[in-house]
């Protein structure tokens, strides 16, 4: 019994490896014969430990992406005894688990997303503390120097201001996804909009969709998250699911 999936990564036609987040573990699934196995770390079972198959051990495990530059590799965000946040490596044929990068250590007890860059492998990562509070930043991770760059880096409470990146305010940002390897597209829970970050241009636009004057976040209708699949853009709150296509 799964207690609480905060992401998933497809791994093969027939199987998905699900993160079962309060479990502290990882878990496959088949969609065919839908069975479910014990992956990595050791279900209702936490700590920070690397290791192989069920030896090893998660805290947080939040959100997790295929490593284009490795294909047999997952990158897992979790957190350390400490509370830190990190990013961990999976390898999906030997199942050792070990440590990507660290991230700041002001980021503590925060939530982060992460997409990963198809040309340059470059990770980029999202941070905010829950309710859009003092921490709302956004970060680029070198994938071969696991040097970090902040484009957007504010410690203040919520704003909405478009322009240069590094000068955009957020509110809440959420996982973000590449539309292409240019524009970096990121789900901005508490202003109710997707957020598009033109890496080329250095520009930051607000996108509604139609949507802005049909969500009241304390109704707990805020943007949440997004993906594009066959050239259609889904938003999804909490409560409903929205199709923009073209």
């Amino acid at each position: 019994m799964f207690r609480s999936i905060s992401g998933f990564a497809q791994i093969s036609p027939t199987e998905v490896v699900v993160i079962d987040s309060s479990n502290a573990c990882l878990r496959n699934v088949n969609r065919i014969t839908l069975q479910t196995e014990q992956l990595v770390g050791q279900c209702e079972s936490s700590g920070y430990v690397d290791g192989v198959g069920n030896n090893s051990r998660f805290n947080r495990p939040e959100h997790v992406i295929k490593d284009m530059m490795s294909p047999n590799h997952l990158i897992v965000t979790d957190q350390d005894n400490d509370g830190n946040t990190v990013l961990r490596s999976v390898d999906l044929v030997t199942l050792n688990l070990t440590l990507f990068a660290p991230m700041p250590n002001h980021m503590d007890n925060t939530d982060i997303g992460i997409t990963q860059q198809e040309d340059s492998g470059n990770i980029f990562v999202t941070v905010h503390h829950w309710g859009g509070s003092d921490l709302n930043n956004i970060m680029m991770l070198n994938y071969g120097s696991k040097a970090l760059t902040y484009i957007n880096q504010k410690y203040m409470p919520c704003g909405l201001n478009d322009g240069p990146i590094l000068e955009a305010e957020f509110c809440t940002p959420g996982a973000p996804i590449f539309l292409n390897p240019d524009v970096l597209l990121i789900a901005d829970w508490y202003n109710g909009r997707v957020r598009a970050l033109d890496l080329k241009k250095n520009k930051t636009s607000s996108i509604c969709f139609g949507l802005c004057d049909k969500l009241n976040p304390t109704d707990y209708e805020y943007i949440y998250s997004a993906a594009v699949v066959d050239d259609t853009l889904y938003i999804a709150t909490p409560l409903s699911l929205f199709a923009v296509k073209g």
